[in-house]
């Protein structure tokens, strides 16, 4: 009995060791976990931008889901600065819009966001008028006509408008007025860090007038992205004044505003440090310190109208009782706001959102309820995967943690998605993968005591917390290739063959001339992210859709083609102010660009001491043909239908110049190809005196494509008498026409048989 009393007891010894190494291990891993947590809250911190990453990409997996809400905004667009002047106009025209917006389409709110700190210096008031032209001009002019007073008596006599405001610390200002009361009830508390002294203001007549002000700050965070929206702040106590003044945000005041209140009322919820902000009816929640993290959705066109079709009348049953937001979203002059989606939107658009987020309660939820779930989940996750390392093998174990990684994770998913409630899955994901790591550590330790070894042995047994599921091998590098449809470009100068032969004793001035001209249209094809394949000479091969693929890449392509032909204008006009190329006729010089979009192959085509990435196949041929043919047409660029018909389908059309326009110019049957290509050309689009253009090309074409000569030259007798860039073709195409008719022998199908490459 003595040896199993002995075996007993050394057993007893051994769990009890083991037992205290589980208590330290688990301890270390609670103290883990809370450093984690501690850690992940601390703005600028690693796991505060990983968790924000995390974020960013539910929402841009799943953004918000659009409603039919009434709020628009009133975009001061392209549009409206073509129709009414450059920005910032007179504002008797923003009085104008606003007696529109209130009289004639009957809006509910008005949000006005531009601060209008200056007076306007276009009112007549400020116009002097020189005596000795007309003594009488002075007198002549309403010199009351102040441009500001009409804009507030507006304001005043629309009674929903609703001003903006920017908070700074920069200079001292008095506080704005208060336009609403605040309410409190109960325990509530707003805890507003940052209390701000001064104020970027609009002038006191048009506060004086405004139903509402409110404040427009951003909370842009370290990586330029607006996640959260202010939805209180606070401005300094001024002298003599004991408590610091609350001001709404601009977004809640246009929502008071549009409810048809005077106030709100902030209640603390129960058993938390909470918020919820009432307006009305309308309830939302918020966090202490004044703040909600919007739940974004993509950008709506149709939440934007135009200045100008306010003007005309447009949407007059879709403007009724809504809320309306005056902002400038044209390109150069706006505030552009990075998002979550990846988007950059115009500011205004922040302020919408904000709207349609408290009127739909769908504000994302990371409150302190959520992050205390998070926090005490975390630390049963830590008993449960200890449970497994000790209960399991390390495999085992380590299989069991990855798959408690992806539960955690579809658990955070399933939150997100159908709470609106923000849990972030790398605090699990690190405390089972921590947690497993620091268990099974010293697991192997006490079984071993020999660290060094067992480390290193612990180490091949080591899983990754994640499987990647996609991997993306870097074979660019690499010969062979894959298929692909790609968009192709030949870009060739005409003419410079002979233009070098002026520099047959310079070769310098030749190689700079050629560098000249190939530097723009090289920046051309970039801008549209174009790939360039090479330089043939004096042209450019270029592709698009690869080495990356790109969604919209005949869109692309199209649009370089079409700027290429207007930047040879630019380039002529510059080389003439270079005194090395004086001897140039530079009139003559000009480009011609072949464009096709089709199956071709691309990769690294060489050797392995030198390769190049290129593009071969059918398509590229049919390619470098076209462009050969712009000669024989006289024209600047020739497109195949197939690049046309995937810009006609590829979605989005904004990428295209409105002013592009797209003529058939002929069937061609290129040399070395059996099957014949429908051609178009791009120009820009003809003025209204030459607008019958169009359909007499269309017309023509029809006779052409016939057969029908006779008919098709008596059009072309018409076409050519128009100063377009068309005429040269039109010339061309009726001395072919008239050959084909006089010729006796006629087997016209359809298609001209191209007869050079």
């Amino acid at each position: 009995m003595g040896p199993i009393k002995l075996t007993m007891r050394t057993d007893k010894n051994y769990n009890r060791n083991q037992w205290k190494w589980w208590q330290k291990a688990s301890a270390f891993c609670f103290v883990f976990t809370l450093m984690i947590s501690g850690f992940n809250y601390q703005q600028g911190s690693m796991l505060k931008k990983i968790e924000n990453f995390i974020f960013d990409e539910f929402q841009a997996l799943k953004p918000r889901q659009s409603v039919e809400l009434p709020v628009f905004v009133i975009a001061i667009d392209e549009k409206a600065i073509d129709d009414f002047g450059q920005w910032p106009w007179p504002r008797n025209i923003l009085a104008d819009l606003i007696y529109k917006l209130k009289l004639d389409y009957e809006v509910a709110a008005i949000g006005i966001d531009v601060i209008f700190s200056e007076k306007d210096r276009s009112s007549p008031t400020y116009s002097k008028f020189p005596a000795s032209q007309d003594p009488n001009l002075a007198a002549k002019v309403n010199v009351n006509l102040d441009y500001d007073n009409l804009l507030a008596t507006s304001i005043l006599q629309s009674g929903n408008v609703v001003l903006p405001i920017a908070l700074s610390n920069n200079s001292k200002t008095k506080p704005p007025r208060a336009k609403a009361t605040i309410n409190m009830v109960g325990q509530s508390e707003l805890k507003l860090k940052n209390p701000y002294f001064g104020r970027l203001a609009n002038l006191e007549i048009l506060e004086r007038s405004a139903s509402g002000l409110g404040v427009v700050n951003a909370l842009t965070e370290y990586d330029g992205i607006v996640r959260e929206t202010a939805l209180f702040s606070i401005f300094s106590a001024p002298p003599g004044q004991n408590k610091n003044l609350i001001i709404p945000s601009f977004s809640v005041e246009v929502l008071r505003i549009f409810l048809d209140q005077k106030s709100y009322l902030i209640k603390k919820y129960t058993n938390s440090t909470d918020l919820s902000l009432r307006v009305g009816q309308q309830v939302t929640g918020m966090n202490i310190n004044g703040s909600a993290r919007l739940f974004y959705n993509h950008l709506d066109p149709d939440k934007y109208i135009s200045v100008s079709d306010i003007f005309v009348g447009k949407h007059k049953n879709k403007l009724n009782e809504a809320v309306v937001l005056i902002g400038v979203t044209a390109g150069g002059i706006t505030d552009k706001i990075a998002t979550p989606l990846g988007q950059s939107i115009p500011g205004v658009e922040v302020h919408r959102q904000t709207i349609e987020n408290v009127l739909t309660n769908s504000f994302l939820d990371r409150s302190n309820i959520t992050i205390g779930i998070e926090i005490l989940s975390s630390m049963i996750l830590v008993i449960v995967v200890a449970l497994f390392c000790i209960l399991l093998g390390p495999v085992a174990s380590a299989l069991s943690s990855i798959l408690i990684s992806f539960m955690a994770t579809a658990v955070c998913w399933i939150a997100f998605g159908y709470f609106s409630t923000l849990i972030n899955p790398m605090i699990f994901i690190l405390t089972i993968l921590g947690t497993w790591i620091i268990l099974s550590t010293f697991k192997r330790i006490s079984e071993n005591q020999k660290k060094r070894v067992l480390t290193e042995a612990f180490g091949r047994y080591v899983s990754p917390a994640y499987v990647e599921t996609i991997i993306r091998s870097p074979d660019l590098l690499n010969l062979g290739g894959s298929s692909r449809i790609l968009t192709i470009l030949f870009c060739d100068i005409r003419r410079f063959t002979e233009i070098s032969e002026i520099f047959r004793e310079k070769p310098e001035v030749m190689i700079s001339l050629l560098n000249d001209i190939l530097e723009p249209l090289t920046q051309v094809i970039l801008k549209y992210n174009g790939t360039i394949d090479k330089y043939l000479g004096d042209g450019i091969m270029a592709f698009w859709n690869a080495p990356l693929e790109q969604s919209y890449h005949a869109e692309l392509a199209t649009q370089a083609c079409f700027e290429l032909t207007h930047c040879i204008v630019k380039v002529r006009e510059d080389l003439s102010k270079n005194e090395q190329y004086q001897a140039i006729d530079l009139a003559q010089l000009s480009i011609g660009v072949g464009m096709n979009t089709g199956l071709a192959t691309v990769g690294n085509i060489g050797s392995q001491h030198r390769f190049d990435y290129s593009v071969i196949g059918d398509a590229v041929n049919l390619t470098a043909r076209l462009e050969s043919q712009c000669k024989n047409y006289k024209l600047d660029n020739i497109v195949s239908e197939d690049t046309l018909n995937m810009v006609k389908d590829a979605g989005p059309q904004d990428i295209l110049d409105p002013a592009l326009e797209t003529f058939p110019i002929d069937c061609i049957k290129v040399v070395g190809r059996q099957k014949p290509a429908l051609c178009y050309t791009l120009i820009s689009k003809l003025t209204r005196q030459n607008g019958k253009i169009l359909e007499k090309h269309s017309e023509f074409f029809v006779h052409y494509s016939a057969g029908d000569f006779l008919k098709a030259s008596l059009v072309l007798k018409e076409l050519v008498k128009f100063d377009t860039t068309l005429q040269h073709y039109y010339f061309m195409m009726l001395q072919r026409c008239e050959e084909l008719n006089a010729s006796e022998k006629n087997d016209w199908k359809g298609f001209y048989e191209a007869s050079t490459k």
